[in-house]
Order: structure tokens, then sequence, then C-alpha cells
């Protein structure tokens, strides 16, 4: 019984002792940061897929990892190296390490290996780390065995708090990545790494999870709001608030100003990550949560925001299903026109296969033997967006379509608006009426003239001809193309900095690939870029809209009916009378009290549209 119980414990000593090889995908193994680095500080780094020879020896270190990824040139053979690599672990004298090994295809121009020395970290306390290898000794036993020369070696020091870099009694602290070859890192090289985690990186990790949670629980808001206000009973005049309780609703909200208070961060962030102190939370947080955290909170991500848009979507046509159903005259309405959920399937569908590739590739290391060439998953990649966005825009021209109608000659909207571009010397293309209950009016680039259904069923066809006066202002005073050529001035103004200021900044600062990736990201292109837009453009573009205003009046001879027209919608799309300073830099369109002002200030008779646009202040 005794030697059967040895027996036993042997065993699962043996077993537990064994070293582990298991297999991955080799999406993380990418050599384009190596490569890159090697050229900036002027040495050798193999490119297999040129065709250059040679062995790449990786040594990285970070609070909870310690590797050594020999990478070598596909003839080597993956069995063969990983072989090597298991004799270089005795060699260490540790036993225990693990190895990853990457599936190969034939269109692979290389073979890798991953020797893990996890079991062999030290703790001193619950937050450091620290770890030692011989990399010299590294170096020579892989000469020894055969490896393809010449062998440059990286070693890895940005993601610590220190690596020492001990050769012949001479200590060197490693910042970033520094690279050597097998001739000038002799056999007693050694490398010290040291780690300490914060307390911070819990810290961070609840912030992450409140935002995570936030955009989760957005989708499913809107559909219950849209429910909420499905099953409201509709009375059956719901009485207008007036312009006093609207401006003192206003006067008691927070102002817009808080955007800019919100996302002046994201500007900063940068400076807070590469600071030390941000440094370490951030890279605490991702060492302190569980395993998998961050694969599991993308993924929970996706399947939330996906679950609400489904909510969203079903409640919104529910919505109107009850609403047409109450109204027994009511003009019914096309899904296009009613539901703008219906749009977004395309682009849904699309990101919900791009998110399944992307997890195929990253954990299914089978993938890498269908053979598939990278210019094929590019086209892949980039055909769903592609097909998403033709998809979307397809139906979000189908939604603006059937809400539009075309005005002929003869209709009574159509003359008054034809009269008015004659006697304003505007070549009109075309008049449209919008299904939109907001009562609002446009010209755009194409000269075309759009009224809302809001507009002419709550104004009087005089005040209707003083929004379309200023309408036709805009295309007189060429404030359209202005206004796009400007837009484009910025956006390029704005790429040109991503390119050229930012690069040298990220360049001299040594941000990481991470910063870099956020500040080029959608956070700031579609948040923070419309602020700062709005911050440089807002004034020209409130100047704009004065113009208009005094034009139209001109056109109309009448100051009086132009401000009784836009203190009517104003009124009607219940805006206040009075913005606050910091809510009006963000605006486009200036105060109905500033528009009021302009205009009682205009003298009709003096007034010249050919020179106004210069004149005006």
């Amino acid at each position: 019984m005794r030697t059967y119980l040895t027996a036993l414990v042997l065993l699962f000593a043996s077993i537990s002792a064994a070293q582990e090889v298991r297999e991955e995908s080799p999406a993380g193994l990418s050599s384009t940061a190596y490569r890159k680095a090697a050229e900036k500080a002027g040495t050798y780094w193999p490119n297999y897929k040129e065709g250059d020879t040679g062995t790449q020896v990786r040594v990285s270190f970070d609070a909870r990892n310690a590797d050594v990824v020999v990478v070598t040139e596909k003839s080597f053979g993956n069995e063969r190296l990983l072989k090597v690599l298991q004799s270089l672990a005795q060699e260490l004298d540790m036993p225990e390490g693990d190895f990853i090994t990457y599936p190969t295809s034939e269109i692979s121009t290389s073979v890798a290996v991953d020797l893990e020395m996890n079991d062999y970290l030290v703790f001193p306390d619950r937050w450091k780390t620290i770890f030692g290898l011989p990399v010299g000794k590294v170096i020579d036993f892989l000469k020894r065995n055969g490896l393809p020369q010449p062998i440059a070696i990286a070693i890895k020091g940005s993601e610590v708090d220190s690596a020492i870099l001990s050769v012949n009694g001479k200590s060197t602290t490693i910042e970033d990545r520094s690279f050597f070859t097998s001739e000038n890192l002799p056999e007693g090289a050694t490398v010290q790494f040291s780690d300490t985690l914060s307390p911070s990186g819990y810290v961070v990790l609840g912030i992450v999870l409140l935002i995570v949670s936030g955009l989760v629980s957005m989708p499913f808001r809107i559909a219950k709001s849209i429910t909420k206000n499905a099953n409201k009973p509709k009375p059956e005049e719901i009485a207008q608030p007036t312009p006093e309780q609207i401006q003192e609703a206003y006067d008691k909200s927070k102002s817009s100003y808080w955007q800019v208070l919100f996302f002046l961060p994201v500007i900063a962030l940068p400076l807070v990550i590469e600071n030390p102190v941000g440094e370490k939370a951030a890279r605490s947080m991702y060492f302190l949560a569980p395993k998998n955290f961050f694969l599991f909170v993308g993924m929970g991500l996706f399947a939330g925001l996906s679950t609400g848009f489904i909510a969203a979507h079903r409640a919104k046509k529910k919505s109107e299903s009850l609403e047409q159903t109450s109204t027994r005259e009511a003009e019914p309405k096309s899904e296009a026109n009613s539901n703008p959920f219906k749009s977004m399937w395309p682009m849904f569908v699309a990101m919900l296969l791009m998110f399944g590739t992307l997890i195929l590739v990253q954990n299914w290391p089978g993938f890498y033997r269908l053979n598939i060439p990278s210019w094929a998953m590019r086209t892949w990649t980039f055909g769903l967006i592609g097909l998403g966005l033709l998809g979307s825009g397809y139906l979000s021209w189908c939604q603006r379509r059937s809400n539009r109608k075309v005005l002929e000659p003869g209709d009574p909207w159509f003359e008054m608006t034809s009269q008015l571009a004659e006697r304003a010397g505007v070549r009109l293309y075309r008049v449209v009426i919008v299904k939109n209950p907001a009562a609002n009016a446009y010209a755009n680039l194409i000269g075309e003239v759009g009224l809302t259904t809001g507009l002419i069923e709550n104004l009087s066809p005089e005040e209707v001809e003083a929004i379309l006066a200023h309408e036709l202002g805009h295309h007189r005073l060429n404030d359209v193309r202005k206004g796009f050529l400007l837009s484009l001035l910025f956006l390029v103004a704005w790429f040109l900095f991503l390119n050229y200021p930012i690069e040298w900044l990220a360049d001299k600062y040594q941000w990481s690939r991470g910063v870099r990736g956020l500040v080029r990201g959608p956070l700031v292109f579609f948040f923070l870029l419309p602020i700062l837009q709005n911050l440089v453009l807002g004034k020209y573009s409130r100047k704009r809209e004065l113009r208009a205003d005094a034009f139209g009046a001109w056109l109309i001879n009448d100051k009086e009916r132009m401000i009784r027209a836009l203190n009517k919608i104003t009124h009607l799309n219940q805006s206040p009378s009075r913005l606050k300073p910091s809510d009006e830099v963000l605006r486009s369109h200036p105060s109905l009290l500033n528009r009021i002002k302009s205009l009682e200030n205009l003298n009709l008779e003096s007034f010249n549209p050919d020179t106004y646009s210069t004149e005006a202040k």
C-alpha cells in the first residue's frame, strides 16, 4: 500500500513539473514594432518576408510574465526549434518552463516558439516582481545548437520599473528596446528585471467598468424611453410651453460647456499616461485584472450593445405600430422614415462579422493553417466596412427619399420660392418639402431649398416667405460654398496635424503605440473634433446667419416680419431666446436676442447685398 501511494505521489509530482506545450494564434507575434525600432537604432533585424536570414530572440518581462521568444527561418522546423528551447530550459535550470508554439502554413516564412518562465518569477511582496536571466548563456546555447546566423537579440524594458543589463561588471539601463547581436553579447551577460504594481490600478479598472456599463446601458435606456413614451396616454392637444417657461428651464440647466470640460482630459490623456504615475496605474490595471478580463469585457460590451440595439429597434417598431393603430386618420409612415434603427442594420451586421473574425484570428490557432493570404484578409476587412457603409447609406437614402417631396411648378410653395429666387438673383435647383415636425428650412450646396412640414403647418405664408428669403440669402452670399470649403480645410489641417506635429511630439516624448492610437482614434475624431470645429469655425458661422437674416429682411423689405418669423420658429422648436455665453460659443447659430438686435440695427435703405458680406461686423 505504501509503495502504491509513493508511486502515486511521484506520478502527480511529475505531472505538475511537466513542461506544458500549447499552441496559440500568432496574431500577437508581429515583428513590425521590432523592425522599426531596429531601423531607428541602426541594427540588423531579419525580415523573413523579404528573404532575410538569421534568428530573432525577443527577451521581455512584465509583472506577471517572463518570456524568451525565438523566431527563425521556416526551414529550421517548428518541432526542431521546440526541442532546442526545451533543452534550453533544462540548461537554465528551469525545467518547469512552458512553451507556446505557433501554427505555420504554406505561406508562412518563419517559425517561432515562446519559452515562458513565469513559474520562476520572484515575488518579494504582493506588488513587486523580480526576475534575472543569463541572456548571454541563452545566446551561446542557441549558437551551439545550430540556430541560423546571425542571431539578433532585442531586450524590452519599456513595461517595467527597471531593466539592467550587466556585461563584464558594467551595468546598462535598458529603457525601451535594446538590440544586440550574438557577437557583441558575451556569455556572462545577464539582465535583471524589476517591476512594482500600484493599487491605483484598481481605480482605473473601476473606471473602465463604469464606462463599459454606461455604454452597454445606453441603448437599453433608449429602448426604455421609447416604450415609456409609446405607452403614455396621448391627449388631443399637448400644451406648448410659453417662451418664458422655455427660457426658465434653460437657465436652470447646466451649460453645454461641460462638454469641453469633459473632453479636455482626452487631450491631456497622452501626457497623463506617459507620466510615470499614470503609466504605472494603467499598467497595473492590466495585470491586476483577472485572466482574460479584457477579452470578456470586449465580448460583453459588443453583446450588450448588440442586444440593446435590437431592443431599441423592436421598441421603436412597436411604438410605431401602436401610434398608427391609435391614429385613425393619420397618414401612414414608411418604415424607412419612422424607424432610424433600420438603416443601421447593415453596419451592425458588418461590425458583428468583423468582431467575429477578430475573435477567430486572435484565439483559434487553426485559422492560420487555412493558408489565407494577408491581402485576402485585408480585402475581407475593408470589404465588410465598405458593404456596411454602402448598405446603411442606401437605407438612409431611401429614408430621406421617403421623407421628401420634390415640388413641381404650379405648387404655391414652389412659386413663392421661385419668385424670391428671381428677385434675389439666385439660380434655384429645386424646392422640396421634408416630413419633419420641427419648424426649419435649409439651403444646400447644389442650390436646393428645403422646407419642413412643421414650418409650413405652423407659420403663416408671409412668415414662411421670410424664412425662405433667409435661406436664399445663404445662396446669394455664397455662405454654403464658403462654409463647406472651410470645413474641408479644417479637416485637411487636422489630418496634417496628426501626421506631422503629433508624430513629432510622439517621437520626441516616446509615446507608446496605445497613446498614438488614442490620439488618432474614434474618441477624438467623433467627440472632440466637432467641439473643436465649432470653437474654431463657430464665430464665422454665426456671422453668416446674421448676414442671411439681413439679406432676407432686405429681400422682403420687412424687418419686423423677419423678427416675427424667427421668434415663432424659436418658440415652436422650444429653444431659448437667450443663450449662455459658454453655450453660444459652441453653436453654429446665434441666439434669438442677438439676431433680433442685429436686425433692429439694420438700415434697409442703405443695405447693399454685394458689399454687406464684407462690411458686416
